[in-house]
């Protein structure tokens, strides 16, 4: 498969849909199955990390919500594999553009116009990574598929590693991207990461710990 930005805007616009914009029935079924409200796995996980429970007690957690995450985590994946169809190097190329702000779409609404993590600028830091990856955790916890999902929780990682650096700004169409060689070190360092490696640095927020690139 042929990258193209015009494939990450279609992707992540079906993506969007599904879980925000637009979310079916079953989406909002298995949210509201979620309990306190979305945010329950970054919150647990937060919270393991922080008392030293952690993985034991978050595992246990997540045993509670263990029907709707499974939900989620499979619409995630057919979605991501419907676009890609298998191709890992478009799928990561995809979270690196989203990352960098700079997947113009114009059928999206004004101040929405750039697909990208929540936030906007210096001011505005994103906590859309953090809650993304402690949902991989939760989904890894209580039966995903770990290899399938430790490939998009390295995607992850690196776009929140691109978009901590550049901080784009939303409905710019000039935010400035990486070059090649800080992508190619971004790369080196956040897409060989273990499941371990990925927790250790998400402890940090908003953005990564010591990040010089």
């Amino acid at each position: 498969m042929a990258y193209t930005p015009q494939l990450a805007i279609d992707f992540w616009f079906e993506f969007d849909n599904l879980f925000l914009d637009n979310p079916s029935a079953e989406i909002i079924q298995a949210y509201g199955q979620l309990g306190e409200d979305i945010d329950r796995p970054r919150k647990r996980w937060t919270a393991h990390r922080r008392n030293g429970t952690y993985p034991a007690g978050f595992v246990a957690d997540m045993q509670v919500i263990s029907a709707p995450l499974l939900v989620l985590g499979e619409k995630q994946i057919e979605i991501i594999d419907k676009h890609f169809q298998g191709d890992r190097e478009a799928e990561q190329r995809a979270f690196e553009d989203f990352a960098q702000g700079i997947l113009w779409d114009d059928r999206r609404p004004q101040t929405r116009k750039l697909h990208m993590m929540d936030t906007s600028g210096p001011a505005n830091p994103p906590i859309g990574y953090h809650r993304w990856h402690s949902f991989i955790r939760a989904i890894v916890a209580v039966g995903g598929d770990a290899d399938r999902w430790l490939i998009v929780d390295r995607n992850v990682s690196v776009a929140w590693a691109i978009q901590s650096l550049l901080k784009p700004v939303q409905d710019t169409h000039d935010n400035p991207p990486l070059t090649s060689d800080q992508l190619k070190k971004f790369r080196e360092k956040w897409l060989t990461l273990s499941v371990e490696q990925l927790d250790d640095a998400f402890d940090s927020f908003p953005y990564p710990k010591g990040e010089d690139i």
